[in-house]
């Protein structure tokens, strides 16, 4: 089961119905990241800090 698995998923997607709206979801964020890609790709900071939030 996927409880007990070493690496169990984030989410777990449960029945055809499921996967159907979840691949609906992605379907339509991805197309809005494209949307935005140049703008948001353009506002880059070439001497940014890259580092995790809170650490």
């Amino acid at each position: 089961m996927s409880i007990e698995s070493e690496n169990p998923p984030l989410r777990l997607m449960l029945g055809a119905d499921a996967y159907g709206m979840w691949e609906q979801k992605r379907t339509a964020e991805q197309q809005e990241f494209e949307q935005w890609r140049e703008i948001g790709i353009d506002t880059a900071y070439k001497d940014a800090i890259v580092a995790p939030i809170g650490g």
